[in-house]
């Protein structure tokens, strides 16, 4: 597991397979300022952001 910085810009959910919505979760974000990314080595991760006082992520790498 890991965390790590995620600089601001825009972020997209993967391509690797469908979108399916859940709590916290969205297709795609733009976000002003830094977020961190969470996941496993050499495995899935999302990109976390803080917006409209709560968290939002993507999940951007499979």
């Amino acid at each position: 597991m890991y965390v790590d910085l995620a600089y601001a810009g825009p972020y997209a959910h993967t391509d690797a397979y469908a979108f399916s919505p859940e709590h916290g979760s969205v297709e795609h974000i733009v976000s002003p300022r830094d977020g961190f990314w969470f996941g496993e080595l050499e495995g899935a991760a999302d990109v976390y952001f803080f917006r409209k006082g709560k968290w939002s992520f993507v999940h951007a790498v499979d």
